[in-house]
């Protein structure tokens, strides 16, 4: 029993970690695009729904 609760929490900071990754990576992407200046920031609802439907 207590092997598998090893288990368990092994897996589960797996996935908090790659998940973190994920986040990390993201975050990077979005500064990149925000660097180069392809980010639009509006608090417009109607320019944010404008812009989604493009």
């Amino acid at each position: 029993m207590e092997e598998k609760l090893e288990l368990k929490t092994v897996l589960e900071r797996a996935l908090i970690e790659e998940r973190r990754r994920e986040i990390k990576a993201t975050g990077q992407r979005s500064m990149a695009e925000f660097k180069r200046g392809k980010l639009k920031f509006s608090s417009s609802i109607s320019e944010l729904k404008k812009s989604l439907a493009e």
